[in-house]
């Protein structure tokens, strides 16, 4: 199956859902969660034992931009929203 705002790649029993919205810089819609469903049955279906999914270059670019010229904590405090993570501010 072939999807208009995400691709599937499967290497080995990994599956890598790459989101391929560059336009819209990625945003989430109720079309991508039901393709982003749809894509992970699909893994599913392929053997896959694992998924991980990726913003793609504009993951990186957006990474690249918050970390030019910010303080550490600024720089933490968005990283660790992007990883779904509590953040460990140092105070600076």
């Amino acid at each position: 199956m072939s999807f208009e705002t995400i691709q599937l790649e499967m290497r080995g029993a990994v599956c890598l859902l790459t989101l391929n919205r560059p336009e819209r810089l990625n945003a989430l819609t109720v079309a991508v969660g039901k393709e982003f469903q749809s894509a992970i049955g699909e893994a599913r279906e392929r053997g896959a034992r694992a998924i991980n999914d990726y913003g793609g270059q504009l993951e990186l670019e957006r990474k690249a931009q918050i970390e030019s010229g910010q303080t550490k904590d600024f720089v933490e405090g968005v990283a660790a929203f992007l990883e779904k993570r509590p953040p460990r501010f140092v105070g600076g």
